[in-house]
């Protein structure tokens, strides 16, 4: 049945490939009418059945439960719980064996029917074996005890039960507090206590009183078992009735003032025996001992009175005595009449009315020694399971493989017998030893844990196992090795890696990857995707997809929810609304999840916010148009500056035209003012940067920003510790003067502006942060969005370009830095300026004597420019100055003049250029004369085509004439 229905998909058909090849004995039931619909073999091989006489059936109707009452407890205890865990009971096999089970049930759903899945184990042999351990316990006299650390709940073993005077069964495992009085049950908790928390080991001897009345010694050794993190979880032992045995050291200390008493009534078993083995006395537990009266042994020899069972003992006993003078535990085994007793005895000489005697005094033994024999007999039946189970176990003793079962021996190719007794590093690769030898420090600490470890077979295989390994320990408690148990986990760990590598990949991706149903329900929700949705995953999973597209866009977005329920694939680039109502631009593609059978069960969706990049294209694009603007009305300025300044050189001072041509001049300063900012915003502005303390350009700024801001505005300035810069102090006070005008137009009724400098740590890096804060009108989130956007203003017309903070923003970015804002409609804003802090010093002024004169004395320059007036002015001008000039008006003619004259000083060119730049013109020359000056002059920053060009000057148009022959004299004289 499990079989047609799993047919219907790939993850049922998995489970049933699981379930069928389970060792486990598991069946499947319905919560209906509890009949069975399937089993798999290793159930149908437990219960003695084939799958078709138990399917269709129910278990009680079979006849397999023992007892048809736990049948309905187990499905009380299921329908209270909703499972049932390590249920244990009995099962009746189809042939009549009995079998002891625990059964676990979990509720499970099969293709939309609620069903039971029970897991049976078979412990029949477990309980055989604690049968016999109770048996072993029993006849040894010792028995056990487990402590539960964690909630104070302790074990006892039948025999321990009997040895302390309680029931077999039954009884509260706290009674046994009331067996000591208050001063021992007060010695026994500290001694627990410090074995858990210090020592580790449990030992003492404790007096008790039994319910009956009958008071007992008791002695108890534990020691304290640790979890994988090394903190202690239970504390298990062994107790004896030591009674006896105290009583015989008593008597034996009393035996020193009266020993013959003493001897008499003895427990132990004792004999005096004379140099040549003649036994001149016994006592009453010897004579027991041997299952004879005293008179029927005394006055004959040992030999005669056959005691010795094998007299290959007696003659032992006789070396050890020639030997050593005594005989100190030796194991022999005396006669008796129901069979041999096992004892341990000791000789010593003793003098008895001034002759040397010998006094034997034996232990029983044969009850252990039975118990020993049923526990080998137990540890075979171990070493079976050992064999049969699918894990390989191995030991070892630190250095060499002590045991291996089976399945060790295959997973690394070899025999157990090559195992056993091979060094572990044989095994090993080498990057695996240090993790062995650390792991083997652990077990000697008495931790358990589990690990992951990498073999190598005898076939030079690496085999990755799952390795469970705790230490070994002696009788005495010291450390003999490791046990380890492990089994491959290749496959699994390959496919959990896989997992774990596709989760990380789309937790950690920077795109929204998200899966919703078919009816748009979002089931999966990553980490990108809370940060560009805004929804946090807890409250997105569950939601529907149109809550992130706007209404607008409903109509299109049921006709892509078609398109994927049909299998295609979509790819559009649309906007979605975030939970806070603001929108964002996304690419996004949606794919088509498909089942086994090739139908769509669900949907992946990835996007990517281009919000950023589409402003940044927006911005691109104004930038180089105003770039392309301000480069072609730069040189119109140019013509403009340079021939009102030769105007006015011919005029005179006297003339009364100077003041009109002055005019011109100073308009043409003021639009070469404006296509500065067009250039700062564009980012295509020369800059001249220099080390310099932002403190002291703001400091030095204060008086003029006072006046500038009128007596209303209440000016208040704080600067840092003096940190320096890398940047053009020039444009850098135009970007203070921007803001603070800008904040000044924002307070109309007066307030307070307030410019602070300190440095800061942004993403590992340092800052030097200049911040404006007024407490003016403030802006909306519309208009706080749109500020650095050019000819974007709120002024009125005529009174604002609207290149004001784009120029700002321009410039700060050019200089390697960034600007964040912070204000609100009503309180006032914030602009903080970011520039990178440089740890280079600032320039120490060195004061000249007198300036240089600026004139030429007779320097050829070659002047390159496509503009034919610009050309010909600055011809003009230069040889005004003194030089001699040449115009060239390509680079073509450039180079064809400067094969004529080979005594060219310096190449004054503009960048841009048809057919040949300035920069490739300047490289060309250079490799005829390397010693030739370079200055370039353009309309605007070409950051390309100038990188990396040592030794120039760069100019940006208008220049005006001052600046021209100061530059030009300062390259020739360098």
């Amino acid at each position: 049945m499990l079989a047609a229905k799993a047919s219907g998909g790939g993850g049922e058909g998995a489970f049933e490939l699981a379930f069928r090849a389970s060792p486990a004995a598991m069946a499947i039931s319905s919560l209906a009418d509890s009949s069975i619909l399937d089993v798999n073999d290793a159930a149908a091989r437990l219960v003695g059945c084939t799958r078709a006489q138990l399917i269709g059936h129910r278990g009680d109707a079979l006849g397999l439960w023992l007892d048809p009452a736990e049948r309905v407890r187990v499905g009380a205890i299921f329908a209270e719980r909703g499972a049932v865990h390590d249920y244990a009971t009995k099962m009746r096999r189809r042939d009549g064996e009995l079998l002891d089970v625990v059964l676990s049930v979990q509720p499970v759903t099969m293709f939309g029917q609620r069903c039971a899945l029970t897991v049976l184990n078979d412990v029949t042999a477990l309980r055989a074996a604690e049968r016999t351990l109770d048996e072993a316990q029993a006849i040894g006299k010792i028995g056990s005890f487990c402590f539960d650390v964690r909630d104070e709940h302790v074990e006892f073993s039948k025999e321990a039960r009997r040895i302390l005077g309680a029931p077999t069964s039954g009884a509260n495992d706290a009674d046994w507090r009331q067996l000591l009085d208050a001063s021992n049950l007060t010695a026994v908790l500290a001694a627990r206590e410090r074995a858990i928390g210090e020592t580790g080991v449990f030992e003492g001897e404790y007096p008790i009183v039994r319910p009956s009345g009958e008071r007992r010694i008791i002695f108890a050794h534990g020691r304290v078992e640790h979890d994988a993190n090394g903190r202690p979880v239970r504390l298990v032992g062994v107790l004896q009735d030591v009674t006896e045995q105290r009583e015989a050291r008593d008597e034996l200390r009393r035996s020193q003032r009266l020993f013959a008493t003493a001897f008499r009534e003895s427990p132990v078993p004792k004999a005096i025996l004379s140099d040549g083995g003649g036994i001149e006395d016994i006592n009453d537990s010897m004579a027991a001992l041997l299952g004879r009266p005293a008179r029927d042994l005394l006055g004959r020899t040992t030999l005669d009175a056959n005691v010795w069972f094998d007299l290959a003992d007696r003659d032992r006993m006789h070396r050890e005595l020639a030997e050593h003078g005594r005989v100190a535990r030796l194991e022999v085994r005396l006669c008796h009449p129901d069979g041999p007793r096992h004892v341990i005895m000791s000789v010593s000489p003793i003098d008895v009315g001034g002759q040397t005697r010998l006094l034997a005094v034996v232990t029983d033994v044969t009850g252990q020694r039975r118990a020993e024999q049923l526990l080998d007999a137990s540890e075979e039946r171990c070493r079976r399971i050992i064999e049969t189970t699918a894990q390989g176990v191995m030991t070892d003793d630190g250095e060499r493989i002590t045991f291996a079962n089976h399945r060790a021996a295959e997973l690394l190719a070899t025999t157990v017998d090559a195992l056993v007794g091979r060094p572990l590093r044989d095994f090993l690769p080498p990057e695996a030893r240090a993790q062995v030898a650390a792991a083997r420090e652990r077990r000697r600490a008495g931790l358990t844990d589990t690990y992951d470890l990498t073999l190598m077979s005898a076939t030079g295989e690496r085999v990755l196992v799952e390795v469970n390994a705790s230490p070994l320990r002696n009788s005495a408690g010291g450390f003999e090795g490791t046990l380890a148990m492990f089994s491959d986990v290749r496959l699994r760990r390959q496919a959990d890696d896989a997992r774990a590598r596709l989760a990380a990949i789309v937790e950690s991706s920077r795109d929204a990857i998200t899966s919703f149903s078919l009816d748009g329900t979002i089931q999966t929700w990553n980490a990108a995707a809370e940060r560009l949705y805004g929804y946090p995953a807890a409250r997105a999973i569950g939601m529907n997809t149109a809550v992130l597209v706007p209404q607008e866009r409903r109509a299109a977005h049921a006709v892509i929810m078609a398109q994927l329920q049909r299998g295609e694939l979509v790819a559009i680039e649309t906007t979605c609304i975030r939970q806070d109502g603001t929108r964002a631009d996304i690419v996004l593609t949606c794919s088509p999840v498909l089942d086994a059978t090739g139908a769509v069960v669900a949907i992946s969706s990835i996007a990517r916010d281009i919000s950023a990049q589409r402003h940044a294209q927006k911005m691109e694009a104004i930038g180089s148009l105003a770039g392309g603007i301000a480069h072609d009305f730069n040189n119109i300025l140019c013509v403009v500056l340079s021939s009102a300044t030769l105007i006015e050189d011919a005029l005179g001072e006297g003339d009364p035209i100077v003041e009109d041509v002055r005019g011109i001049r100073e308009a043409a300063e003021r639009a070469a003012t404006l296509t500065r900012q067009l250039l700062a915003f564009s980012r295509h502005q020369v800059l001249e940067p220099k080390v310099v303390n932002l403190d002291k350009i703001v400091s030095g700024m204060e008086q003029m920003l006072d006046r500038l801001l009128g007596e209303r505005i209440e000016l208040a300035m704080s600067t840092g510790r003096g940190a320096n810069v890398l940047i053009d102090p020039g444009q850098f006070e135009q970007v203070i003067m921007n803001l603070v005008v800008n904040a000044r137009d924002a307070m109309p009724d007066g307030g307070r502006l307030a410019i602070e400098t300190r440095v800061v740590s942004r993403d590992g890096r340092e800052y030097v942060q200049v911040s404006v804060s007024d407490t003016g009108v403030g802006m909306d989130d519309d208009t706080r969005q749109r500020m650095f956007d050019p000819f974007f203003t709120t002024k009125e017309r005529g009174k604002g370009t609207g290149l004001g903070l784009a120029t700002v923003f321009g410039i700060v970015e050019q200089s390697g830095g960034f600007v964040r804002v912070d204000s609100v409609r009503g309180s006032g804003t914030t602009v903080a300026v970011f520039i990178p802090r440089t740890e280079r010093a600032e320039p120490i002024g060195i004061a000249l004597a007198e300036p240089a004169p600026l004139d030429g004395r007779g320097e050829t320059i070659l002047v390159c420019e496509d503009e034919e007036l610009v050309r010909r002015l600055v011809v003009k001008l230069l040889r005004r100055e003194g030089y001699e000039v040449l115009g060239a008006a390509n680079a073509g003619e450039a180079l064809l003049l400067a094969e004529q004259r080979p005594d060219i000083d310096l190449l004054l060119t503009d960048v841009v250029m048809p057919i040949m730049n300035g920069r490739e013109l300047a490289e060309r020359l250079r490799a005829a004369s390397p010693g030739l000056r370079v200055m370039f002059m353009s309309g605007y920053h070409e950051d390309e085509a100038l990188r990396g060009m040592p030794g120039v000057v760069h100019l940006q148009k208008p220049v005006p004439r001052s600046v021209l022959v100061e530059k030009l004299r300062e390259l020739l004289d360098s």
